[in-house]
């Protein structure tokens, strides 16, 4: 698995950081991950510490998760354990799912369809909004029907709102069978 991209954002109030986590598995396996992480002060002090994991990212699929620090101090670096193991109990849906992003005003409205041949289960997008290449929004949302699912051929239309100016959209999807 291979870490292709990491961005910080703190929230507005000072109760949370988060770190997202953009993820591709280089592998032919189905894979769960999961991490343990440390956050730093600039002067090396422990500030916080957090746990995330991800289940079923397919062979060649790229995806995100993210960790969730309780802290309102600035976050210097991270230390992060990823353990990656694989998958006994549920098979990746993202590369049968496609979809089409039309941006809008105050975010960006997000299309998704199952072109595979089973339902796909749980399905979540993330929307990471920028400005100037800085992380400045996300937002996110299940893309799923009353079964929890998006069933073979259906498309499932989801709007994700940013409250701060952005130049470009970055979308990811989770999900599992």
């Amino acid at each position: 698995v291979e870490i292709l991209a990491e961005y910080t954002l703190p929230d507005s109030i000072g109760w949370y950081t988060r770190n997202f986590i953009i993820v591709k598995n280089n592998s032919k396996t189905t894979v769960d991950i999961s991490t343990s992480s440390i956050a730093y002060a600039k002067d090396g002090s422990m500030v916080s510490v957090a746990d995330s994991s991800f289940k079923a990212l397919g062979a060649g699929c790229t995806s995100v998760f993210y960790e969730a620090f309780e802290t309102s101090a600035e976050i210097d670096h991270y230390s992060t354990e990823m353990n990656v193991t694989a998958s006994k109990y549920y098979n990746s849906v993202i590369q049968d799912l496609s979809y089409t992003q039309n941006n809008i005003e105050d975010g960006s409205i997000f299309q998704v369809k199952n072109d595979g041949e089973s339902p796909a289960e749980f399905v979540e997008g993330y929307a990471l909004f920028f400005l100037d290449g800085k992380l400045v929004e996300f937002d996110t949302a299940y893309f799923t029907d009353d079964d929890y699912e998006i069933k073979p051929g259906a498309t499932i239309t989801k709007q994700f709102t940013s409250y701060e100016n952005f130049d470009k959209v970055e979308f990811y999807l989770t999900g599992r069978r």
